[in-house]
């Protein structure tokens, strides 16, 4: 080979050199990019959790003034129920909203006693049937399924979400109808709802009370006409013309209530691109503690 044809190859191989070291030396600089924004993308997630955490925490705050202002009556729905709250914050926005957990019927109401050893409950069971009837479900539909998910739960124990329904055979459409109106707390209790809370779309609930005397139309009309700010106590609830003269057991009056004892809450955070939902169940104890005893990181479904 010529000395011509040598120089001329150790040039061409110092070309397909630099070309590879360029190609390398792009790789690398794309690599460190994505691992630059990567991290600062982790980071944005990270401060929108840290967030939405303090927003728990402020809801818990918010709720433990709510009660203890007024033990004996939660204040007025209009100035905390449903009501969203937005927090501006540095590099982005924080929005808290806060409603009544408790206006629903209580899916682990269908049992009754302790953690391990749970009985369907014949009231419980009862009630849900009567409630279905005031959603449109034919009784026998309603009979059975009442029946199915209290044994589903004596087996498998309490639901901790109103999703299981899916996983307990309840069908696409039968779920689209009870969600809106169902809960899973974490009690066997009868359901206890708050009367001042409720709206006239929650009349099936007012109802399942005296099913027998009660149309879920009646029940609608009693909370279209409640007083503003609410009923002042449960006897002036019981006293509205259209209840009074109502046979109705004690232990079906006491479920009517006008202290909330759940609330829900979701935290929706957006922070440099980072966004984050938190969103759960907060109790306010007898003994006046406020806990969360559900928290999800995803919207409520």
């Amino acid at each position: 080979m010529s000395r011509s044809a040598r120089e001329g190859a150790a040039l061409l191989a110092v070309l397909i050199l630099v070309a590879i070291l360029s190609i390398v030396a792009v790789v690398v600089l794309d690599d460190v990019r994505f691992s630059i924004r990567r991290a600062q993308n982790v980071e944005a997630q990270t401060q929108a959790q840290w967030y939405a955490l303090g927003a728990e925490r402020l809801a818990r705050r918010r709720i433990r003034q709510l009660v203890q202002a007024t033990p004996e009556r939660t204040p007025a729905p209009a100035e905390w129920n449903g009501r969203r709250f937005d927090f501006p914050i540095e590099g982005g926005a924080l929005t808290l909203t806060v409603r009544d957990g408790q206006a629903c019927f209580n899916l682990n109401s269908l049992v009754e006693g302790a953690p391990g050893a749970l009985v369907p409950s014949p009231t419980g069971q009862a009630q849900f049937t009567a409630f279905q009837r005031g959603l449109g479900v034919p009784a026998g539909e309603a009979q059975r399924l009442a029946a199915r998910l209290g044994a589903a739960i004596v087996e498998g124990g309490l639901l901790a979400e109103p999703s299981e329904l899916r996983g307990l055979g309840v069908g696409a459409a039968a779920y689209a109808r009870l969600r809106p109106r169902v809960c899973a707390l974490p009690t066997t209790g009868l359901t206890r709802f708050n009367v001042n809370s409720l709206t006239p779309a929650d009349a099936p609930l007012l109802a399942m009370l005296a099913p027998e005397t009660l149309s879920v139309e009646a029940a609608r009309r009693v909370l279209a006409a409640r007083p503003a700010g609410g009923w002042a106590d449960v006897d002036a609830f019981w006293a509205t013309p259209a209840l009074a003269e109502l046979s109705v057991g004690a232990v079906e009056r006491g479920q009517a209530t006008v202290v909330t004892r759940y609330f829900a809450y979701e935290a929706e955070v957006v922070w440099s691109g980072g966004e984050a939902v938190r969103s759960g169940l907060i109790e306010v104890g007898r003994d006046g503690r406020v806990r969360s005893v559900l928290t999800r990181w995803t919207p409520p479904e």
